[in-house]
Parts: C-alpha cells; sequence; structure tokens
C-alpha cells in the first residue's frame, strides 16, 4: 500500500494536457488513494485470505489421519 500511495503522488504530479494547452490543469489525471478505498481492499483481502485457508483446513481436518499420511 506505500508503494501504490507513492507511485500515485508521483504519477499524479505529471502534468500532461496542461503542459501543452493554456488552461488545460482540469484535463490533467489526478490519482488519489482515499482511506475508504485503502479499508474496503483490506477488507476484501482479510475476507479472501480467509476463505482460501479455511476451505483446505476443513477438508484436511475432516480426514482420517490414517488415509491422510498412506502414500498413494
Amino acid at each position: 500500500m506505500a508503494l501504490a500511495f507513492a507511485v500515485s503522488k508521483a504519477v499524479g504530479r505529471i502534468t500532461l494536457y496542461s503542459a501543452i494547452a493554456t488552461g488545460g490543469e482540469k484535463a490533467d489525471i489526478m490519482l488519489l488513494i482515499s482511506p475508504g478505498s485503502i479499508a474496503m481492499a483490506v477488507g476484501v483481502l482479510i475476507i479472501v485470505g480467509t476463505v482460501s485457508g479455511m476451505i483446505p483446513a476443513i477438508q484436511a481436518a475432516n480426514l482420517n489421519p490414517i488415509e491422510a499420511l498412506r502414500y498413494e
């Protein structure tokens, strides 16, 4: 997240259209990272990580230990 924030600050300062046109500041691209989008991204990552970790763990917990350790 720190890298994304740094890149957005660096890229957000690049003047595109306003460098060639007078009064073209409104046409420039402004990259903004809001705290709400960071919180949403972290929340989604936590949910996806938990679900993707729990499914194999539940399946492994339901196996018979002897069958799980047996080599084909």
